[in-house]
């Protein structure tokens, strides 16, 4: 829901509900050997978006957010025992709830010559517990083990934007994020689009970041011993690119190489007896360079369709002394496709509706077979999915203060077979129906 609740101001508030129920009768190699797995989840989540202008040449922004996740997971198995008796089937039971509470402000600055400054902060809190349970069938569970954990990260960044009278832009970035299970990290962006031309424009920029360790990797779980020296994965990325525009504005090509380095990438590693728990370590360096190309045709003013094709080499860079896997320099990353690309058609008109269709096609990806062990390497295959999203108006108010319009989308119409990880198949043909209500006060 969108209101304005006076001329300088605007507040959004959405909300979104979600109970699911998952049952999956496989292993994890695939194999239909379960048929009472199941798992429940529940999530709650809820954002407000405030602006308003304070003065000529300053506005202010905040925003809330908040994301609850309750999980529950039941299933009667026969725990393994080397000898006789065979021991009796348990009822074993996962719960778990995570918390997440974000809080942002930002003040925007419009300064001379074409200029906007951005500083802001940000407060992120994160929680999460969980317990394992086990008792008879159909009695009464008992807690075996639990995991409760919390952390909150601090952030404060600034953008500086700037557009010069030749038609020159550039951008300058910068953010700090201070996180109470890791060290303080920075990360910049910068940007720079020139004219090249007749209706052209060459453009640069370079950036870096990172990923925080989850949860569940410096923490100590049911199955994991906790990882606190873990250090977040870093990335490093660069590109350069050239657009043209011609037949009078109605087509735009543009063309690009991109250049990224990730380092520190965290990966699971084994334990050993007696208990078996696992840890996480920083142990292999990526990379991922590749080009890109897109078509932007805009014929008419209700019509437009473009197309991107997109080759990338992901490549392990470096492991670790430390790593015991079967990765190497040189080997492709898991699941990324050397070649994608998408195609899009688009037809939109005011107070009618609108119509679009994307087709995305992604090429062959390496993955790993768990079915054996060692997990051997094998080819996904490639496959094209079609989507279709559209709107139209339904009722519309003579003065023309309110309107209600109806949604629809339809995911793989197709209704094609693939698997984005080997042995989990992707959800076939999805509709999702909606309706809009705009209005005036």
């Amino acid at each position: 829901a969108g209101l304005t609740p006076g001329e300088n101001t605007e507040v959004h508030v959405n909300g979104r509900y979600t109970n699911a129920e998952f049952h999956y009768p496989t292993d994890f190699s695939g194999a239909p050997v379960d048929s009472n797995a199941y798992r429940v989840q529940h999530r709650l989540t809820v954002g407000i978006d405030a602006k308003t202008r304070l003065s000529s040449s300053m506005s202010g922004r905040v925003m809330l957010g908040s994301n609850e996740v309750s999980d529950l997971t039941e299933d009667i198995v026969r725990p393994f025992a080397p000898t006789l008796p065979v021991p009796q089937e348990v009822n074993t039971v996962f719960l778990s709830r995570n918390k997440r509470r974000s809080a942002e402000g930002m003040i925007t600055l419009h300064l001379p010559a074409a200029s906007t400054l951005n500083v802001g902060g940000e407060y992120v809190e994160e929680t999460e517990r969980s317990t394992n349970s086990e008792g008879p069938v159909g009695g009464a569970t008992a807690p075996t083990s639990s995991f409760d954990a919390k952390r909150d990260n601090k952030a404060v960044y600034t953008e500086l934007t700037a557009t010069s009278a030749a038609g020159s832009s550039w951008t300058l970035s910068a953010r700090r994020d201070d996180n109470s299970d890791y060290d303080a990290f920075t990360s910049y962006r910068a940007g720079l689009s020139v004219p090249a031309g007749l209706q052209s424009r060459l453009r640069a920029s370079i950036s870096t970041s990172f990923n925080a360790p989850a949860f569940n990797q410096i923490h100590p779980t049911l199955y994991t011993t906790g990882s606190p020296d873990l250090k977040p994965e870093r990335a490093r990325s660069w590109e350069v690119g050239l657009e043209q525009v011609i037949a009078y504005g109605t087509i735009k090509l543009s063309g690009s190489y991109f250049n990224q380095r990730f380092r520190d990438l965290i990966q699971y590693v084994s334990g050993g007896p007696p208990a078996f728990l696992g840890s996480y370590s920083n142990l292999a360096e990526a990379e991922s360079n590749g080009y890109e190309a897109e078509i932007i045709l805009t014929p008419v003013s209700e019509l437009s369709a473009s197309a991107s094709y997109t080759r990338v080499k992901p490549r392990v860079a470096e492991v670790s002394d430390d790593y015991t896997g079967d990765l190497a320099p040189g080997d492709p990353l898991l699941r990324r496709p050397e070649h994608s690309g998408t195609a899009t058609l688009t037809w939109a008109r005011t107070r009618t509706g609108s119509l679009s269709m994307l087709a995305s096609y992604v090429g062959e990806r390496p993955d790993l077979d768990f079915a054996e062990f060692p997990a051997k390497r094998v080819i996904l295959p490639s496959y094209v999915k079609l989507d279709v999203a559209g709107s139209a108006a339904l009722l519309r108010s003579e003065s023309r203060r309110y309107a209600l319009s109806m949604t629809v989308r339809v995911d793989n119409v197709l209704d094609r077979k693939y698997e984005d990880v080997l042995r989990f198949p992707a959800p076939r043909r999805t509709y999702l129906i909606g309706a809009r209500i705009e209005g005036a006060m």
